[in-house]
């Protein structure tokens, strides 16, 4: 699969062709893997915890995008270490994950990704405008705030 390169001025997600996620209408569980099905129908998108302190966000704006196929480059090795998820908060605005090294907050009212350890924030996305995508073409970006941990 070719992909066309972008520069940096070329690159204008401001213009209005760009759909943020919004809202999650639901969110299914399969072992370590977390399904949130997007309000805009059809689509959706899915969170792996790999490890006590490595998850993957996986989305494709393809309605009816398979995720069970990996075809995902960037992740090498998907077994790194045995993990323990525990939802500690399952509610239609937000879910809470543990991994006993981090925790994982996905706001759903709309989608917005932060992550703790220790209580202190160390990852976050930017509210309202974090993962944005063109409808109809397979193009997708993350706006996000890394915070510096002590």
């Amino acid at each position: 699969m070719a992909y066309e390169f972008v520069n940096v001025n070329a690159f204008t997600p401001n213009l209005g062709q760009w759909t943020s996620i919004g809202n999650i209408s639901t969110v299914t569980q399969n072992g370590n893997v977390f399904t949130l099905n997007m309000a805009q129908g059809g689509l959706a998108l899915q969170v792996s915890i790999l490890s006590e302190t490595c998850f993957q966000v996986r989305f494709n704006p393809m309605p009816g995008t398979n995720y069970s196929v990996e075809n995902f480059y960037a992740v090498v090795n998907r077994n790194l270490g045995p993990v323990t998820v525990t939802v500690t908060e399952n509610t239609s605005s937000v879910l809470k994950l543990d991994t006993g090294q981090i925790q994982i907050q996905i706001n759903l009212q709309p989608y917005q990704i932060l992550v703790y350890r220790n209580g202190q924030l160390i990852n976050a996305d930017m509210p309202g405008y974090n993962l944005v995508y063109i409808p109809g073409q397979s193009v997708r970006t993350c706006f996000g705030t890394r915070l510096a941990m002590t």
